[in-house]
């Protein structure tokens, strides 16, 4: 429609540093358009600057959208930090690293009656069930040792590593058949309470599983990861 009028009236030329006057958009363009001298000229002048005026309308609505999709955007961010917010303090103790010195007495002699040669590398608190209970993180040899307690020293479940050869041969013949091109890269004993599962992390070509299987070789649980 612009480029229309411009066949129709005479152009003058208006300085670009005023973007909008009374001839509405033609300005954006830096021309203004020149007053009509005939009747039909003028029905025509005032056709095109209504609809100018729509266009104008047309684009204060788009910009009204464009800030309200910002301001609900930013409202979306706004919801989100404060969720974030409240898990972080809903679960202050979810895990929580700390010193030697701040590990209840009971929970360092019950480690070290039962692991007199191993090394403790590391100490934590977290909550479990409901209850706080205190991990220690430690080393004997090549293997790795993680030790849940209760405050009172009774052991929650203990987490080590070891070696392939050291898995009940149940569980490694049913590697060997459930995974036959599979090469273990950790192997792990758990036990919690009276139960001892063997948690094995196979790789076979460009896939990786985590599989936990019970004393007689049966799956419990697998996850690709």
């Amino acid at each position: 429609m612009m480029h229309n009028l411009a066949h129709i009236l005479p152009l003058t030329k208006r300085r670009r540093s005023v973007p909008f006057r009374r001839s509405g958009l033609r300005h954006i363009f830096g021309y203004a358009v020149a007053p009509p001298k005939t009747s039909s000229t003028l029905e025509r002048y005032l056709q095109f600057v209504i609809a100018d005026f729509e266009v104008i309308q047309q684009l204060t609505i788009i910009i009204q959208k464009g800030f309200n999709m910002r301001r609900r955007s930013l409202t979306i961010l706004i919801i989100i930090f404060f969720a974030i917010s409240s898990l972080v303090i809903a679960n202050p103790l979810q895990e929580q690293t700390f010193k030697r010195k701040d590990v209840p007495p009971a929970v360092l002699k019950a480690f070290e009656q039962a692991y007199p040669k191993a090394k403790m590398k590391g100490f934590s608190k977290e909550e479990n069930e409901g209850k706080m209970v205190y991990e220690i993180e430690s080393v004997e040899g090549k293997f790795r040792r993680d030790i849940l307690y209760n405050p009172d020293g009774t052991v929650v479940s203990v987490e080590e590593s070891l070696s392939f050869a050291e898995l009940p041969q149940a569980v490694r013949d049913a590697i060997a058949k459930e995974y036959p091109k599979a090469k273990a890269t950790r192997c792990e004993k758990i036990i919690k309470g009276s139960t001892t599962q063997f948690e094995v992390v196979l790789k076979s070509g460009k896939e990786k599983y985590e599989v936990i299987f019970e004393s007689d070789g049966k799956i419990s649980k697998k996850e690709k990861l």
